[in-house]
């Protein structure tokens, strides 16, 4: 039977599935190929992402897994960019 794929909006409580992503340097080369060492940098980055208002983000779940991220970044009033992040490598 297939699992279902859902997304959820991300809760402070998903930092840890963030830092993992964030530190595995293959994922960054493909993603925004800036690779960040220092855990504080990054907790502060994700809790930026909470006092952005025009942006949403979303935790992507197969089933109960968390394997990913989904945000829609505000560009103007008529342009979203959708990024899509995939951070468990086995999905």
């Amino acid at each position: 039977m297939q699992m279902p794929i859902k997304l959820r909006k991300i809760k402070k409580s998903d930092l840890g599935y963030f830092l993992k992503w964030w530190k595995d340097r293959d994922l960054i080369n493909l993603t925004s190929g800036f690779y960040e060492k220092s855990n504080e940098v990054l907790a502060n980055y994700f809790l930026d992402i909470f006092k952005n208002t025009k942006d949403r983000h979303y935790i992507i779940q197969y089933g109960v897994k968390v394997i990913g991220h989904v945000a829609l970044n505000y560009k103007n009033k008529d342009t979203f960019e959708i990024q899509i992040v995939i951070g468990e490598k086995k999905y």
